[in-house]
């Protein structure tokens, strides 16, 4: 199976979290959460995580779920806050209860790596891992954004034997992965592999 980088790059695209208010992602949470146009708007800044690894999970065809399906669920979980959609700090995505809760309630099974070396060895080897298809793979990217606002997600992919990421920010969509990412800022990667 080779993966369709343009699905998954309006994907990404459709739902920037800094638009003027007309995109999909402001309708998305005002229909999630439930709430009004304004503090979607609000919450749209801190959605990175939740909706970069729903992208990769619709994308990968792992879930038909809708996104502000997903945020609903998030929110009635208590995976995020429904005041700001900052991920609840007692309960966030990629703790190990949520891993388990996740695994358990989206039959999705995912591996991480925690070290930007081995990252590259993985990502750049011939062979083929677990959660590369034909040599492609997508998944979430963790990085520090700036010593002012913490951490940021991205979609990470590999196509055509280049790195790229993908943003719902501001680095853009299909852009080099070297133009941004580097052993200071890299945090982590996970990739979602299998349906259980």
């Amino acid at each position: 199976m080779s993966y369709d980088f343009v699905e998954l790059n309006n994907l990404i695209r459709d739902r920037n979290q800094y638009p003027n208010g007309s995109n999909l992602l402001t309708r998305e949470l005002m229909i999630g959460t439930p709430c009004g146009k304004e503090h979607a708007l609000q919450q749209q800044a801190s959605v990175c995580k939740e909706v970069t690894f729903w992208i990769e999970m619709f994308f990968k065809k792992f879930t038909n779920m809708l996104f502000e399906q997903f945020h609903s669920r998030c929110i009635q979980n208590n995976w995020v806050r429904a005041t700001d959609a900052y991920l609840n700090l007692a309960y966030g995505f990629y703790n190990d209860k949520f891993k388990d809760d996740f695994s358990q309630k989206f039959n999705v099974s995912a591996m991480g790596i925690n070290s930007f070396t081995a990252f590259i060895d993985w990502a750049k080897s011939e062979s083929e891992f677990v959660g590369k298809s034909e040599n492609e793979f997508v998944g979430t990217l963790r990085i520090v954004n700036s010593k002012k606002t913490g951490s940021h997600s991205v979609i990470c992919y590999k196509q055509d034997n280049q790195l790229y990421i993908s943003d719902t920010s501001t680095r853009g969509i299909g852009v080099s992965f070297e133009k941004f990412i580097n052993k200071d800022n890299f945090q982590y990667f996970t990739t979602m592999i299998t349906r259980m």
